[in-house]
């Protein structure tokens, strides 16, 4: 399950390949719950580096 920013960030092209790729597979055999992508996600981390979410790079699974 995704929210309404983690569909547009795909659509967008905003999430890397490989990670589409995992959510197909997960989604294949399980039911799945993102929590973030990359529009929910600030661009920094909370160490101060830029964030992999912020890159497409990156998705919180809340639940499977």
């Amino acid at each position: 399950m995704l929210d309404a920013d983690g569909i547009k960030d795909i659509k967008a092209g905003r999430i890397d390949p490989r990670v589409v790729a995992v959510l197909t597979k997960l989604s294949g055999e399980h039911k799945i719950t993102v929590t973030c992508m990359c529009s929910d996600h600030d661009k920094f981390t909370s160490g101060g580096s830029v964030s992999n979410h912020h890159f497409g790079r990156g998705m919180d699974i809340g639940a499977i």
